[in-house]
């Protein structure tokens, strides 16, 4: 039996992945200014990113979510304290990417799931 392989190739990809592309740089920026390697982070949030897809579909919220998660993995696999000042930053920066590069004053959330856990940001 012959098999296929079919390609959407529509301009969706093209024209968001590098939106998500300069958002992950501009979080991993503010993940590196918070003494935490960049790299490692970029690894973790892709993983994240796709988990995350099982909890909130692709709604606005997933990708700032998993970035701030990652950095607070990350945080806690290093010794690291993780402050709420630089989840707000991480947000900011990845929430670009569902805003049309523009900034928004939204915090992320308080608590959420994480891998079958809550995780509770500090103030």
């Amino acid at each position: 039996m012959e098999q296929l392989v079919i390609f959407d190739g529509d301009d969706t990809l093209w024209i968001t992945e590098p939106l998500y592309d300069d958002a992950r740089h501009e979080a991993g920026a503010v993940v590196a200014a918070a003494g935490l390697n960049e790299a490692r982070w970029e690894l973790l949030q892709r993983d994240v990113d796709v988990r995350n897809v099982e909890v909130f579909g692709l709604s606005p919220e997933r990708f700032p979510t998993s970035c701030v998660q990652a950095a607070e993995v990350l945080a806690h696999e290093v010794g690291r304290s993780f402050t709420a000042a630089v989840a707000r930053a991480i947000w900011s920066a990845a929430e670009a990417v569902s805003s049309g590069l523009r900034r928004s004053q939204r915090s992320p959330p308080k608590r959420s799931r994480f891998f079958g856990r809550t995780i509770t940001w500090p103030s």
